[in-house]
């Protein structure tokens, strides 16, 4: 009986050293985990040459559509802005250019002032909007499409502007297109029916 309690002993202490030996194993691979963590990093690798190569690089150049109405470039527009212009057009559009009250898409608005880039490649005058060069190209742009050659922007010379801009859009030039062409005709005449045997007899 003493013998089988001794043998018994040294199997209890031998779990136990096991185990601690164990739970050693464990703790030394958790504390070389966390310094390998916690270790700090030198200054020459990692994020901050990355972010040297950032601010080298050139920067890239991006094209971003824009949804104002297609226009005319603006090289062919006159050099001086002092020429022939209707008389007062030229004052009259920097009064309106902040004032204007119309109604372009229909709802009251004050000033023409947001569509004037456009309207100035339309016309095709790299001139201020209040100079006589671009009262004397906006008169001659209405000239050509037959409108009263005042200089002065209005809600008439603005709203053919609108259409012009509208029907040079590709998706409506394609509708235009398609609105010619005629349908071909339903057929009216019904197909043919054979006669009845009672209705022979």
């Amino acid at each position: 009986m003493a013998k089988f309690q001794v043998f018994a002993k040294e199997i209890a202490l031998k779990r136990r050293y096991r185990l601690l030996g164990f739970l050693g194993v464990v703790l030394l691979a958790i504390g070389a985990f966390v310094l390998w963590v916690m270790w700090p990093t030198t200054e020459s690798s990692g994020p901050a040459s990355s972010d040297a190569v950032y601010e080298a690089a050139p920067p890239i150049a991006q094209h971003l559509p824009s949804n104002d109405p297609p226009s005319r470039t603006l090289a062919g527009g006159p050099v001086s802005c002092d020429g022939l212009a209707p008389p007062g057009a030229a004052s009259a559009n920097g009064a309106t250019l902040r004032s204007l009250v119309w109604t372009p898409f229909g709802r009251e608005e004050r000033g023409w002032e947001t569509y004037a880039p456009s309207i100035a490649a339309e016309i095709g005058v790299a001139c201020p909007y209040e100079s006589r060069g671009f009262a004397g190209g906006l008169a001659r742009w209405q000239l050509r499409h037959r409108l009263p050659p005042t200089g002065e922007v209005d809600q008439v010379t603005f709203t053919t502007m609108l259409n012009g801009w509208n029907l040079a859009r590709p998706f409506v030039r394609v509708n235009a297109r398609a609105s010619v062409l005629t349908p071909r005709p339903w057929p009216t005449c019904r197909p043919c029916r054979r006669p009845s045997p009672m209705a022979a007899s």
